[in-house]
């Protein structure tokens, strides 16, 4: 862009959440742009604290496996896993079950 369309676009991006200025030649933006993309579609997250029995294998590799964890505690009985997930995965957890 000239330099008076780079800076009105600029000016644009500094007052709105939603526009982005991203280079394609030097990839410059693009993280943040990227970082929206990806809240946008995994919609509102919530933090909760998941106490699984050490024979609910499945459901703690399932939500290490979709990278939601923030913290894991051993316990006496199995772990205390701190989960940060949209409702979709919440669902999509509560219906698995675990073979024994």
């Amino acid at each position: 862009l000239d330099g008076e369309t780079r800076e009105a676009c600029h000016n644009r991006a500094a007052r709105r959440d939603d526009v982005f200025l991203v280079s394609a030649l030097t990839g410059e933006g693009l993280s943040p742009l990227l970082a929206a993309v990806s809240e946008a579609v995994a919609g509102e997250r919530s933090e909760e604290t998941l106490s699984l029995d050490y024979g609910e294998g499945r459901r703690r590799a399932w939500v290490h496996e979709q990278g939601v964890v923030v913290s894991e505690a051993n316990t006496e009985t199995g772990f205390e896993i701190c989960v940060r997930w949209n409702t979709t995965q919440a669902r999509q957890y509560a219906s698995l079950t675990d073979s024994t």
